[in-house]
């Protein structure tokens, strides 16, 4: 028996969950490594804004977003080893894969915006609101990287 085909996906934002979520249903050993605790579905940002969505209709646990089958590992890609096909996380584990999806997004823009809205609704803070941007730290990486292809839904 041949081992399934590793899939590494850095990053849960909307490209990331969506891409980790789709390649797990091919049988795919899929990974996701991200460092926050909350999923923001951003496009929501204006619906709540606007009194039309709620926080937890916007803002929910990582793992809420992701299939049954997909691995998630919280903690922050810090280096991507192309040629050894590796990253290595600011917690000191090496993960190895097979093909790198590179989804880091650009962090939680939205929570500061979202945070003070609902400061001023109900003097309550919203998770994650404290965090800084992530993933600046592997755009370098993601520019090195020469593309993968997808063919009839399959990684090849």
């Amino acid at each position: 028996m041949t081992a399934k085909r590793r899939v590494l996906v850095v990053g849960a934002g909307i490209a990331g969950a969506v891409t980790a979520n789709n390649l797990v249903k091919y049988g795919l050993d899929v990974t996701v490594v991200e460092p926050s605790e909350h999923h923001v579905y951003q496009p929501g940002l204006v619906d709540y804004l606007v009194g039309d969505a709620r926080t937890d209709e916007i803002i929910r646990p990582v793992d809420s977003v992701l299939n049954k089958g997909v691995k998630l590992v919280r903690d922050k890609v810090v280096k991507v080893d192309l040629k050894d096909r590796k990253v290595m996380t600011s917690g000191g584990k090496e993960l190895s894969y097979d093909y790198l999806v590179l989804a880091p997004g650009r962090g939680q823009q939205g929570l500061p915006l979202l945070a003070h809205a609902e400061r001023d609704r109900s003097d309550k803070e919203v998770p994650g609101s404290d965090q800084p941007e992530e993933g600046r730290d592997i755009l370098q990486a993601a520019r090195q990287v020469s593309g993968c292809a997808v063919r009839n839904g399959v990684l090849d």
